[in-house]
């Protein structure tokens, strides 16, 4: 019983690593392929300075693509707007960061 078993068991492992041998160049390219496509991060800010917000915002973006383990960021970004606010401007402003693995 033992042996049929111990043999059975071989035979599983086997045609295990025969089938994920198959597949596994084709994941690796994969793997591959999807590390070098560009990923987008974006985050938002305000402040009563333009300057501010922006910077900020890109500030923030730039770090959600290094805590994703996104360390390649090739660029970065800033797009503005004005608020209505009576008393004090306040700028709202989305920054994006493009980065890969």
């Amino acid at each position: 019983m033992e042996a049929t078993l111990t043999a059975l068991s071989t035979a599983i492992c086997m045609l295990v690593l025969l089938v994920t041998s198959q597949f596994t160049p084709a994941i690796a390219q994969t793997v591959r392929e999807l590390a070098q496509q560009d990923h987008v991060e974006t985050a938002t800010s305000s402040s009563t300075t333009r300057t501010d917000a922006c910077s900020s915002a890109v500030g923030k973006a730039f770090n959600l693509c290094i805590l994703r383990g996104f360390a390649n960021v090739s660029s970065v970004n800033c797009e503005c707007t004005q608020g209505d606010v009576p008393g004090s401007p306040v700028w709202e402003c989305v920054g994006t960061a493009t980065c890969k693995r």
